[in-house]
């Protein structure tokens, strides 16, 4: 079950990385910004049904 959570949430970054980018590649500085802010938009999810339970 986990490596699935894990393997939907690389398809997402990969996905959103494509589409954020408008198809061309990403330099590293923008990727690790970009993941910087996935990072943190996961764990405001994780902590706002950390709340609700």
């Amino acid at each position: 079950m986990r490596s699935d959570a894990m393997a939907t949430r690389a398809a997402a970054r990969y996905i959103s990385r494509r589409f954020s980018s408008g198809g061309r590649i990403l330099s590293e500085e923008e990727k690790a910004a970009e993941n910087v802010y996935i990072k943190k938009i996961e764990q405001e999810k994780l902590e706002k049904l950390a709340r609700k339970v």
